[in-house]
């Protein structure tokens, strides 16, 4: 992979956490929720809720990946890497669309912990 010239930069795209301002540090009060109740990593969840923003936490971090991924292959020296991109773009998009349909059944079923 080359660098990146800075003349051909386009426009920077949004985070996972500036397309949903509810996620920025989702992850940290989450651990923090469950060191306050004595909740191990490996513990499974006790109510449906906690299982589903478990699974969110999980999906935001691959989202997060996969975008800086898109922006990688994007300006990479690879003949291929635009396809590429495309593809990690078309990954984070339906990453990104799963979590808000977990997050539409967390509502239903009862408040996401924040």
């Amino acid at each position: 992979m080359g660098t990146r010239d800075k003349r051909d930069a386009s426009p920077a795209t949004p985070s996972a956490s500036e397309d949903n301002p509810s996620t920025v540090g989702t992850s940290a009060r989450a651990a923090e929720t469950r060191q306050a109740r004595g909740i191990h990593a490996n513990t499974p969840p006790a109510t449906l809720t906690e299982a589903i923003e478990a699974e969110r936490e999980e999906l935001l971090q691959i989202h997060a990946m996969t975008r800086c991924l898109y922006e990688v292959l994007l300006y990479s020296d690879d003949d291929d890497g635009a396809m590429h991109a495309d593809v990690a773009q078309v990954i984070a998009r339906l990453l990104r669309d799963t979590v808000s349909r977990l997050e539409l059944v967390a509502t239903k079923f009862g408040k996401i912990a924040t």
